[in-house]
């Protein structure tokens, strides 16, 4: 597959639901991107601030065991970053592991090969403590079972070891070569690249009393030799968003006996992508896609499904139950602590209690912060109190809806219908919380009132299982989103991912949020954690990264709107008086390319470019002779605006010299160019 072919595309419905589990459909379903960075230093040292942008991967409890399955985090666990600068790959490994091979126990040999450390081919490059990172640069594949890599710059496997390496010999950790050491070509490839440069590692072993017991590993890896992604042709940013075939693993070796049983006494071995036995397969590997820029970050993030109560009022409270985990005072303050470190600008306050003066209670306890945008009550719709009680609190602008459950489509009464309409003719939104309910009750309610506002929660209450979803639920959300007013919340993705703690791989809820985005579209989903319940499976900034990472693939456009855009438009907040500073407009009627700022620059600047509608865009920039100096875009975005910013440096990171640059935007046919000034 070539450069120009490798357009990443949105899978119809019907075939994605064939396709997300097969393992052998091409690659393993996993997939990740990664963007352009700052370079790291690699000294085995993460200091904050090194990979901001890169991709984080952290679902290895859901890698494949080759061995003996990990038993718990504190046995071995990893968190991996992956960024480029333009002209290098970078790897950051940060591994938990109980015991180090050579450090906490002997340095034993194994019975099958009493040369494992030699360094030579004979030799076994991957005994010990380390990892492996195997990258198809050429992403490409036959359907033949055991085609592994041929140790070349189009694909390759190597090692970087705790305890040995090609440079500093055994006792001293580093990069090794790694298969098919078999063949010779393979390994003289290997030993150039790292005795050249081409590649090369840092590995510290762990303060076990500040840290833990451990290491860290950092890897860079050379676009030219090592990523060939056509002959004679070396990956670059200028190409675009460009598919790679990737593996990842982490090995650990502990006492002999430990791994009695296993190969060569293995511990463990697990691995990213594959099937135990096969994971070195060049089919069973998932999929790396390289982008051009940076990774997009939403410019503002709303949380749309949080919970406030307080079980310490002299009242007490309905939900939660005493004696849960959840039965603690949370409050206003006790949200900011989590909101502000992970970057979040404004929340929506949704109420669990049936209680009607709980409505009021949320009311007062958020109306002396603007970050509180609004909040969604909870009232009777069979009451003969309900548009009093509605009058009442809809008197204050920040009272933006009411949520339902258990509202089933054969209950519709004349007076419930009569309060769904009052509800439109005040022009508040409705939550469904899937208690009780179907989609069919909620097709009822839409279709009974078509001005009526509805968004559905928690991916619609379906079981997020990592596997294709049940056809059923893909035609019943298809049914659904038919329904212009409906929208649908990516919220509690921890509570639906049936695993305590959840997983924090995209990949697990990719197949569920693909079919969401595949229906309902990038303009009726909102993004929603589901706090303090989603603490009961994980940590709040995990959550709402899994989001992002999913959204930022889709563009910066898209991204803008499920983090905050459209939870503007659907709940009304920019007339709650809250401090949503800016509102979703109506899309752009033209293309339009604004004046980057500051002009003239020094350090970073801003551009922003607006787009009727989406399509492949290409915003480069220029110097006065006509070279293209750097690609800041390059793939499919959405329609609305878009915001890059651009630090001066070119493709390769380097400084560019000070002077006026032409930046361009193209999508379609349409090319639009402004003059920028840089100062160093």
């Amino acid at each position: 597959m070539s450069s120009a072919q490798r357009l990443i595309l949105l899978p119809c419905l019907l075939i994605f639901a064939l396709a997300a589990g097969m393992a052998d459909a091409g690659t393993w379903p996993k997939r990740l991107h990664v963007y352009r960075g700052d370079t790291p230093t690699l000294d085995g040292v993460l200091t904050p601030g090194e990979y901001a942008g890169a991709m984080r991967v952290m679902d290895f409890r859901d890698w494949t065991p080759q061995f003996s399955p990990v038993a718990s985090d504190d046995d071995l666990n990893a968190t991996i970053w992956i960024v480029h600068d333009g002209q290098n790959l970078y790897f950051a490994f940060d591994v938990s592991d109980d015991l180090i091979y050579g450090l906490d126990t002997d340095r034993w040999l194994p019975d099958n090969n009493a040369n494992a450390h030699e360094l030579t081919r004979q030799g076994w490059p991957w005994f010990g403590d380390g990892v492996e990172v195997l990258v198809n640069a050429r992403y490409e594949w036959s359907s033949a079972d055991g085609e592994n890599s041929t140790g070349e710059g189009s694909n390759w496997q190597m090692v970087c070891s705790t305890h040995k390496s090609r440079l500093h010999g055994v006792d001293s950790g580093g990069l090794m070569e790694g298969e098919p050491r078999s063949r010779e070509a393979a390994w003289n490839n290997y030993q150039e690249w790292i005795l050249d440069g081409a590649m090369a590692a840092a590995v510290r072993i762990k303060d076990r009393e500040t840290e833990g017991s451990g290491y860290v590993i950092e890897w860079m890896v050379n676009a030219n030799p090592c990523l060939e992604v056509e002959s004679g042709l070396f990956w670059s940013p200028d190409m675009g968003a460009t598919e790679m075939g990737l593996n990842l693993a982490i090995a650990d070796i502990d006492a002999k006996e430990t791994g009695e049983g296993n190969f060569g006494n293995f511990h463990h071995e697990d691995w990213w992508a594959g099937e135990a036995g096969k994971r070195t397969w060049l089919k069973q590997w998932g999929t790396m896609v390289l982008m051009p820029g940076n990774a997009p970050r939403p410019s503002q993030i709303i949380d749309t499904h949080i919970h406030l109560f307080d079980p310490t009022r002299p009242e007490g409270i309905p939900w939660p139950r005493s004696g849960t985990e959840l039965y603690l005072p949370t409050l206003p303050a006790d949200f900011r602590a989590v909101a502000d470190p992970a970057g979040v600008t404004g929340t929506v306050v949704v109420e669990a209690s049936a209680w009607v003066e709980d409505n009021q209670w949320l009311l007062d306890q958020t109306e002396d912060d603007p970050f509180f945008h609004g909040v969604v009550g909870r009232l009777d719709l069979q009451s003969p109190d309900f548009a009093a009680d509605l009058e009442r609190f809809a008197a204050d602008p920040r009272y933006v809806g009411i949520r339902i459950q258990q509202l089933k489509k054969g209950n519709l009464t004349e007076e419930i219908v009569a309060n769904l309409l009052l509800l439109a003719e005040k022009d508040l939104a409705v939550d469904v919380l899937m208690s009780g309910m179907s989609l069919s009750d909620v097709r009822a309610i839409a279709e009974t009132v078509p001005k009526l506002r509805l968004i559905v929660n928690h991916l619609t209450g379906v079981r997020i299982t990592g596997d294709a979803p049940e056809t059923s639920w893909l035609e019943e959300i298809a049914a659904t989103a038919a329904l212009p007013n409906v929208y649908c919340k990516i919220s509690g993705l921890y509570q639906q991912s049936g695993q305590n703690p959840a997983l924090l791989g995209i990949d697990h809820y990719r197949p569920v949020l693909d079919a969401l985005w595949e229906t309902f579209g990038e303009n009726r989903l909102v993004y929603g954690s589901n706090w303090p319940v989603s603490n009961l499976r994980g940590e709040y900034p995990n959550h709402q990264e899994l989001v992002i990472s999913y959204a930022a693939a889709k563009g910066k456009g898209a991204l803008e709107k499920l983090m905050w855009r459209n939870a503007v438009i659907f709940y009304g907040l920019e007339q709650t008086g809250t401090a949503v500073e800016e509102t979703a407009a109506a899309l752009p009627d033209r293309t339009r390319l604004e004046q980057n700022f500051p002009n003239p620059f020094n350090g970073e600047t801003t551009i922003r470019f607006a787009l009727p509608e989406g399509g492949k865009v290409e915003l480069s920039v220029y110097n006065l002779a006509g070279q293209k100096v750097v690609d800041l875009m390059a793939g499919m975005e959405t329609a609305g605006e878009h915001i890059v910013q651009w630090n001066g440096r070119d493709r390769h990171g380097r400084a560019l010299a000070s002077g006026v640059y032409i930046y361009r935007l193209q999508i379609g046919d349409q090319i639009k160019t402004r003059k920028l000034a840089l100062l160093q």
